[in-house]
């Protein structure tokens, strides 16, 4: 089995990390430049086995807070992720649905002005209608298929950061 993935955070200081000055929230947090840094090691270092997180400090007299902080951060990162995921799937559905009744529209059409007759145009505007048809998918489908494998894997990243070994270790 292979070791967790090991990302590290230099940091100048632990208070200054656990950005408790700069939040309103009563919620433990991180600063979001070292939520950013982390976020970006751990793309070029996928989770097989999950994340460890060595923090180097100079000094670690707030040593005890820094865990629950990074993980609480992570998780409500986590959440908002999941909610960014819902959201994008119920939108992605509902402009299927309403590009499936163009696409019956746009097809209606076509077959009118085909049994108009078999002239030039009708059957150029009979032709373009259902490639316009089919271009009207494109978007929705896209989306729903790749944009939907894009977000899940920040998704199960940001739970993975979650759910990480947190160490903090002195600076050299």
């Amino acid at each position: 089995m292979k070791p967790a993935a090991t990302l590290s955070l230099p940091v100048r200081s632990l208070e200054m990390l656990l950005d408790e000055e700069g939040s309103p929230l009563r919620l433990p947090r991180i600063h979001p430049d070292a939520s950013h840094h982390l976020i970006e090691q751990s793309k070029e270092s996928p989770a097989q086995n999950g994340y460890r997180i060595e923090i180097r400090a100079p000094e670690t007299s707030a040593a005890a807070k820094v865990p629950e902080a990074v993980r609480a951060h992570f998780t409500e990162k986590a959440r908002q992720a999941d909610c960014e995921l819902s959201d994008h799937v119920r939108k992605g559905v509902k402009a299927l649905a309403i590009s499936v009744l163009v696409v019956a529209a746009l097809f209606a059409g076509a077959e009118s002005l085909h049994a108009m007759g078999e002239r030039r145009l009708y059957r150029l505007l009979s032709e373009s209608l259902i490639i316009i048809a089919w271009v009207t998918m494109w978007i929705p489908v896209e989306s729903l298929l790749f944009e939907n494998l894009s977000l899940r894997r920040k998704r199960n990243r940001l739970r993975a950061l979650s759910k990480a070994e947190v160490k903090v270790l002195p600076s050299a």
